[in-house]
């Protein structure tokens, strides 16, 4: 749970819990309640969920081991 504070945006919220706001799609829909809100009040109680696994880009070459 992550508790908005008054001027937050969704994108202020994801950079602050993971450090990279374009992940604010993942909060926007654990959170359907706020949706229509662009900029909090204070008070919102935000879920927050789990980052997804990463699948996929291997390691570069020189940093395998």
């Amino acid at each position: 749970m992550y508790l908005a504070t008054a001027g937050e945006t969704w994108d202020i919220v994801a950079f602050k819990i993971w450090g990279n706001e374009k992940l604010c799609h993942l909060l926007m829909e654990s959170n359907p309640q706020y949706l229509h809100k662009d900029v909090f009040e204070g008070g919102e109680e935000l879920t927050v969920p789990q980052l997804p696994e990463t699948q996929g880009t291997p390691p570069a070459p020189w940093r395998e081991e």
